[in-house]
């Protein structure tokens, strides 16, 4: 009889780590696509004007319309920015990119496309995270397909990898004849 009340506490600690493990294999987006939502997404894009890396002049996002394009949100200092860079590259033959130095140095932003590649048309700097936030961005990389009347039509949080490259941006490419 001892012997069946020591395995009562085991027992019971099982049962409790087999309930919590349902309850968060039940959850929404635990082992699903756990994409981040934004309110932005079906939206014209934010109407600003942005500092160039080398502050020497503004770029006005207004001016690309009536041409698709990515705008990727990376820094130097950012590990998961060095392993999407081959993607962006491959992404580049298709489709212009615009990239923004989040909350980076300009002459360290200079060293990590020089290392890493450098598949933007433009680059712009936002120094204080302002832009981020007029975006919705949370953290780098995060990448925005924007179609040729100004409308957001995809956000990604996190590096672009191949699978990401294969089976999201590519797919919306197609659909807006790029």
């Amino acid at each position: 009889m001892k012997k069946i009340f020591f395995f009562v506490p085991l027992i019971s600690i099982f049962i409790l780590l087999l309930l919590i493990g349902i309850s968060l294999l039940k959850q929404d987006n635990i082992f699903q696509n756990n994409k981040v939502k934004s309110v932005l997404i079906k939206k014209q894009f934010p109407r600003e004007q942005i500092l160039s890396l080398n502050n020497q002049k503004l770029i006005n996002l207004q001016d690309n319309l009536g041409t698709p394009f990515l705008l990727n949100f990376f820094s130097s200092w950012c590990e998961p920015c060095k392993y999407e860079a081959e993607y962006l590259e491959v992404l580049s033959n298709k489709i212009m990119i615009i990239g923004i130095a989040y909350k980076d140095k300009e002459t360290d932003v200079y060293g990590f496309l020089n290392n890493f590649g450098n598949p933007y048309k433009k680059i712009g700097s936002d120094a204080n995270g302002e832009t981020a936030i007029n975006w919705g961005v949370y953290g780098v990389p995060e990448t925005f397909l924007i179609d040729k009347d100004g409308i957001i039509i995809l956000r990604h949080a996190g590096p672009i990898t191949k699978d990401v490259m294969i089976n999201e941006i590519l797919p919306k490419l197609k659909e807006i004849n790029l």
